[in-house]
C-alpha cells in the first residue's frame, strides 16, 4: 500500500529498446548495521529474493555483523561485505569504512536501513560521491535518545536534505519521523512491507505437526497461543505475565510459546516472572527459529503486545498462516490488523484488556477461524511481494538516469 505521492503517478523513464536502446542496470548498495534476524533484514531478504537481476546489480553491506540472514544472501548469490566494526552514532569509524568501499566502486544508489546505518551510509555516499541515496525508515521508536538531541536532529535534517527519497513502512512511521524534523515532504514514500507467504500458507502434513507438537512439547496441550520476536522491553512480554495468568483459569491446558532469543537479561527476567506467578508450565521457549511458517500452523491465536512498533512482519506472518490476531494500538499495527474483521486491538500495557480478547476468540473458535481467514485474504491482497516490488521499482524508476 503507498500513499501520499502515488508511486503509479511518478514518471518513468523507457529503457525499451524502441525508446533507443538499453538502460545499463542501476548498481545498488544496500546499507545495514547487523544482518541478524530482524523485520527490516526479512524485508531486504525478500525484496532482493524479487528484484529483477536484468534490471539491477545489488550488493549488501552490513556495518557490524553477517547474521542469519546475511548468510541467507550469500546462498542467493548476493555479494555481501561486512565492515566489522561497531556502528554506534559517534564511530565516524563505521563512516570512513564505508566510504573508502564505495570509492572502491561505483554504485549508483545506496539504499540504508533504520537509523544508525541512514546516518554512517549518507555520510559515506554523499562524500564518495555516490549520486542517489534512499533509506527506509523501519521504527516509531525516539531517533535521537536523551543526550545530543539537538545535534543529532540538526544532522539528521542536514543529511535528509541530501536524501532523494525516505521509504517508511507504515503511515504512522511517515507521520512520526515527519513530526520529529523538519523534513521536505515531497521526500516521503509510504511503502508498506510485502511479505513472502509462500512457504507459510503451504499446509503441514499431519506427520510434521505431530513432530513439531513433539518437539516443541505441545502433546496433549489444550489451545496454543503464539507470539514471536525480540525479548527486548519494548516489546511488552511482561504484559503476558498477568494475562496469561486470566486464560488459564478458563483454559487450564492452555499454552504460550515464546519464539525468539530468550537468552538475554530480559529475557532470563521474564522466565522468572512466569514461573514466580506460576505458570513456567504453560510457557514454552524454542528459542529463535527459522521454521517460523511452520511453527505457525500449530498456533490458535497470535498475540503481539509490544509497547511500539512499526509494520511488525511478524504479524503480517501470522496472518498469512490464518491466525487472528489481538495485537496492541501501535504504530502501524492499525493499518495491518482489521479490528472486528481479523483480530482484536487493546491499549498499550492493559493486561486485563489483552487477557479478555485473548479469551473472547478462544472462547468462538468458528469466529477466530474466520477472521483468520480474513487475515490471510487481506495479506494476499494488501501486502503482497509482488505489490512491494512494484512500489520499490517505481521509485527506482523516477530516480534521474545517472548510471556508473
Amino acid at each position: 500500500m503507498i500513499s501520499r505521492t502515488p508511486l503509479e503517478a511518478l514518471p518513468q523513464p523507457c529503457g525499451e529498446p524502441s525508446c533507443g536502446g538499453e538502460v545499463p542496470r542501476l548498481r545498488i548498495l544496500f546499507v545495514h548495521e547487523t544482518l541478524r534476524i530482524g523485520g527490516a533484514e526479512k524485508v531486504r531478504a525478500m525484496a532482493l529474493r524479487h528484484l529483477p537481476r536484468q534490471r539491477y546489480e545489488v550488493e549488501v553491506c552490513c556495518i557490524e555483523e553477517v547474521g542469519a540472514i546475511g548468510e541467507e544472501l550469500r546462498r542467493l548469490g548476493v555479494p555481501v561485505t561486512c565492515l566489522n566494526t561497531r556502528g554506534k552514532s559517534y564511530n565516524l569509524r563505521a563512516a570512513w569504512r564505508l566510504y573508502r568501499f564505495l570509492k572502491a566502486k561505483r554504485f549508483d544508489v545506496v539504499q540504508s536501513s533504520l537509523f544508525l546505518a541512514n546516518l554512517h551510509a549518507r555520510l559515506a555516499a554523499i562524500l564518495a560521491g555516490v549520486p542517489h541515496r534512499i533509506i527506509e525508515e523501519h521504527s516509531v521508536a525516539d531517533r535521537f535518545g536523551k543526550r545530543l538531541t539537538f545535534l543529532y536532529r540538526w544532522l539528521d535534517e542536514w543529511l535528509a536534505r541530501r536524501t532523494d527519497i525516505i521509504i517508511c513502512c507504515a503511515e504512522a512511521v511517515r507521520a512520526h519521523v515527519a513530526g520529529m524534523e523538519r523534513i521536505d515532504a515531497r521526500k516521503f514514500r509510504v511503502l508498506h512491507n510485502g511479505l513472502d507467504a509462500t512457504d507459510i500458507e503451504a499446509p503441514l502434513r499431519a506427520s510434521e505437526q505431530a513432530g513439531l507438537r513433539e518437539e516443541l512439547g505441545l502433546i496433549g496441550a489444550g489451545p496454543v497461543i503464539g507470539s514471536i520476536g525480540s525479548f527486548a522491553p519494548w516489546k511488552g512480554k511482561d504484559d503476558l505475565v498477568p494475562a496469561l495468568g486470566e486464560v488459564v483459569r478458563l483454559f487450564p491446558e492452555a499454552r504460550l510459546v515464546l519464539v525468539g532469543n530468550a537468552a538475554t537479561e530480559h529475557g532470563r527476567r521474564l522466565r522468572a516472572q512466569f514461573e514466580a506467578a506460576g505458570l513456567a508450565k504453560h510457557v514454552l521457549f524454542p528459542g529463535e527459529r527459522r521454521d517460523v511458517g511452520r511453527l505457525l500452523h500449530l498456533f490458535d491465536l497470535y498475540v503481539s503486545p509490544s509497547h511500539y512498533d512499526a509494520l511488525p512482519m511478524a504479524v503480517l506472518e501470522a496472518m498469512a498462516a490464518g491466525l487472528p490476531v489481538v495485537a496492541t494500538l501501535v504504530g502501524g499495527v492499525p493499518e495491518i490488523v482489521a479490528p472486528g474483521e481479523t483480530g482484536l486491538l487493546v491499549g498499550v500495557g492493559e493486561s486485563r484488556a489483552l487477557a479478555a480478547a485473548m479469551l473472547e476468540l478462544l472462547e468462538d473458535p468458528a469466529r477466530a477461524r474466520r477472521w483468520g481467514e480474513a487475515g490471510r485474504r487481506r495479506v494476499r491482497d494488501l501486502f503482497s511481494v509482488s505489490r512491494y516490488i512494484a512500489g520499490l521499482e517505481a521509485i527506482y524508476d523516477a530516480l534521474p538516469v545517472v548510471r556508473g
